[in-house]
């Protein structure tokens, strides 16, 4: 009976269309912010377990890197600085003068997130960007969970 079960409260088919979709948007939009905080969760416990969870930008991305991540969640209005190399392509988190890897003082500013983003996608991760979540933004906006 509970899997023929279509929502938590009876929707009246009385009122009219609009009053009908706006009730529709607020429940997906509730649902939606529900499954976000439950991902935030299982990554969290995952990390805490020392498991299959990443937290923050230096390690997500060095989980990116290593094609490591099956979904990764980022604060939506995240914004972190990256850097890259234009000699050897070394991609860090933050935004050192020289490369951390070759030496190379031929680096470049990049959008961390979008890069981050690119790379998850590449390895068929999934990225998920989702509204502010309070332990989410203390653990620097961007955490991730690892298929291995």
């Amino acid at each position: 009976l509970a899997e023929l079960v279509v929502a938590k409260e009876a929707f009246d088919l009385g009122r009219g269309q609009d009053a009908m979709i706006e009730q529709a948007y607020e429940e997906y939009f509730a649902d939606e912010r529900q499954d976000e905080e439950h991902l935030w969760e299982r990554i969290k416990n995952e990390y805490m377990s020392h498991s299959r969870g990443a937290m923050g930008a230096t390690a997500v991305l060095e989980a990116a890197l290593a094609g490591r991540i099956g979904t990764m969640i980022v604060t939506r209005d995240a914004k972190l600085p990256g850097t890259q190399c234009r000699d050897c392509e070394h991609l860090v988190h933050g935004t050192p003068e020289t490369c951390q890897q070759c030496g190379s003082k031929s680096v470049f500013e990049v959008a961390l997130i979008d890069a981050l983003t690119r790379q998850v996608e590449l390895t068929s991760g999934q990225v998920n960007f989702v509204d502010e979540i309070p332990g989410l933004t203390k653990a620097g906006h961007v955490a991730a969970l690892l298929r291995y």
